[in-house]
C-alpha cells in the first residue's frame, strides 16, 4: 500500500462516525442497567432489599455520568469551537 493511500485511510479512520456515537450512548445507558442488575442480584443473594438495588443504581448512574462526560470531551476535542457560546453565530 502506498503512503498516500495509507495516510488517507488513517485520516478517515480518525474521525468518529455516528456508529461510535451510538456505541457510546449504549455504553452509558447499559451502565445503569448493569448497576441495577448487580444490585438486584446482591439483594436476592443477601436479602438486603432495597439497599443493594439502590446502591447498584447509584453506581450505575455514576458510571453513566462519567461516560457521558468522556463522550462530550471526545466530541469537544474533535470539534473545537462547536458549542454554546461560540462567537461565530453572533453579529
Amino acid at each position: 500500500m502506498t503512503e498516500g493511500r495509507r495516510a488517507g485511510r488513517e485520516e478517515k479512520g480518525s474521525g468518529r462516525g455516528p456508529g461510535s456515537a451510538y456505541q457510546g450512548a449504549l455504553e452509558a445507558v447499559f451502565s445503569i442497567v448493569i448497576g441495577v442488575g448487580v444490585g438486584y442480584a446482591v439483594d436476592s443473594r443477601f436479602g438486603t432489599q432495597p439497599w443493594g438495588l439502590l446502591g447498584g443504581l447509584a453506581l450505575g448512574f455514576g458510571a453513566f455520568v462519567l461516560r457521558v462526560v468522556r463522550i462530550a470531551r471526545e466530541f469537544q476535542a474533535q470539534h473545537p469551537g462547536d458549542g454554546p457560546g461560540d462567537s461565530r453565530d453572533e453579529r
